[in-house]
């Protein structure tokens, strides 16, 4: 589920909404995993306590790893690239907004420029920093970053609130081109979609995508008091949803017996 500022303030309707989304394929499905983890070091970056350095630091350590097993900074500057050469195809068009188009192709070349630099190394403040090392070493071992097992993390948990923020900043600094980049593609791929309304007979819905128009990632959206949730299962052909509640976390998921209204949203 996403509910971020962005994306509220661009789908003014869906304040009330709970949003389920599954990504076709690898890039995007990576570009979620990072805003998702760059949501939850932004989160606690704000806040003032021990544990939210622990988490902020926690998420740094993971947005790293996930960027150092795959090239998403290539993937990104392809997907930019994409959508630069989109919007101006956009720019003889008499129905649509000059100053709106403007600005969207100025932020997209200036993340396609930042990210194109070949002296840009995302991760790089995190990789050469000695005590990151130690607690990414630690981290993959139940309650193996506790105070006794990393006295210099603990050291570090008791500065003032004031030098732990200014340390998490620096680093974080070299990641905000791709996490701003990740932001800006995920808005538009979003943004770039009709909502219809669909029923599921029996909590049963199977799509099937068209050729010339293939989705990278499929949204359904419900009321958020609505009492079940979509499990969404496919590729770029076709997918199926099957809508479930569960009562109790004690019992496995059931798929509901009834028709469920429900929008769907397939962006490309």
């Amino acid at each position: 589920m996403t509910d971020t500022d962005d994306q509220l303030g661009l789908f003014t309707d869906i304040q009330d909404k709970a949003i389920y989304e599954l990504p076709i394929n690898e890039h995007i499905r990576n570009f979620l995993r990072l805003e998702f983890l760059f949501q939850i070091v932004d989160d606690s970056m704000e806040k003032t306590e021990e544990w939210d350095s622990r988490q902020c630091v926690s998420g740094l350590i993971e947005v790293n790893e996930l960027i150092s097993r795959t090239d998403i900074k290539k993937e990104l500057v392809k997907e930019l690239d994409r959508y630069i050469r989109l919007f101006q195809s956009f720019q003889k068009n008499p129905d649509v907004d000059d100053k709106v188009l403007d600005e969207m192709l100025n932020k997209l070349q200036d993340s396609h420029r930042q990210l194109s630099n070949p002296s840009y190394h995302p991760g790089h403040m995190l990789h050469q920093d000695e005590l990151i090392a130690s607690i990414r070493q630690r981290n993959s071992i139940s309650g193996g970053t506790c105070n006794f097992d990393l006295p210099a993390y603990h050291h570090w948990l008791r500065k003032s609130t004031g030098e732990r923020k200014f340390q998490l900043n620096h680093w974080a600094d070299d990641l905000k081109y791709m996490r701003d980049a990740i932001k800006l593609v995920l808005i538009i791929l979003r943004t770039g979609s009709e909502t219809t309304k669909e029923s599921a007979v029996d909590g049963f819905f199977q799509y099937s995508i068209e050729q010339n128009r293939p989705a990278q990632l499929i949204r359904i959206l419900l009321s958020i008091n609505d009492p079940y949730f979509p499990e969404i299962s496919g590729g770029k052909h076709r997918f199926s949803v099957r809508f479930m509640e569960q009562n109790n976390t004690q019992e496995r998921p059931s798929q509901i017996k009834r028709t469920v209204d429900f929008e769907l949203q397939c962006c490309n």
